[in-house]
């Protein structure tokens, strides 16, 4: 029941009500084929790779919740409490990974059950974007890459899945996170890859 309701999650990301954003890169308007490809996989090369979960991830978005000095404190008390709901979700580096490619295609991958979802993404390093799309279906992750690649959501987007998905499956653990994230507005909640 754990792994459908994994699965359910992850589709229901895809779906959820995030808004699509058309990007225009300017570095892609050379004339030939093998130069816009190029220039695509030099766009992408920060977020392409091969990402295994590595934990929580979690953002402050607003500027007025904590001040500076509380900030490090509220994400490692969410991050605390993440990480235990993931755990019982069975979140872990050896179940889940995320394959992004230079050339803009990704794929979900959980064990026991191969890639969830997959389809093309579309990388906004400017605006700190990473859109995923399923079917045609966007699904909008703030992105911090580096060593580490972190995917967050807000959680107003976060709650509207999570409720939903814990009505369809009865998923205890579904329900315990929704309720984790209700209690943090102005915080992105996700998770963490690493290569």
């Amino acid at each position: 029941m754990t792994r459908f309701a994994l699965t359910l999650i992850l589709l229901l990301m895809a779906a959820t009500a995030a808004q699509a954003q058309d990007y225009v890169y300017d570095d892609l308007t050379a004339t030939t084929a093998s130069d816009s490809l190029q220039a695509l996989e030099r766009h992408n090369a920060p977020v392409a790779g091969n990402w295994r979960y590595a934990g929580p991830a979690v953002e402050i978005a607003g500027k007025n919740v904590v001040s500076s000095l509380g900030k490090p404190i509220v994400k490692g008390k969410v991050k605390k409490g993440l990480k235990k709901i993931y755990k019982k979700l069975h979140l872990s580096s050896k179940r889940t990974a995320l394959r992004l490619d230079a050339q803009g295609n990704y794929a979900l991958w959980m064990k026991g059950l191969g890639n969830v979802a997959q389809g093309r993404y579309v990388y906004s390093p400017e605006q700190g974007l990473l859109t995923l799309y399923w079917h045609r279906l966007p699904l909008t992750c703030h992105v911090k890459a580096g060593k580490r690649l972190d995917l967050t959501l807000e959680t107003d987007h976060m709650l509207q899945l999570l409720q939903l998905a814990s009505t369809l499956v009865h998923n205890k653990h579904l329900a315990e996170l929704a309720k984790f994230a209700r209690n943090y507005d102005h915080v992105n909640l996700g998770i963490e890859l690493k290569p």
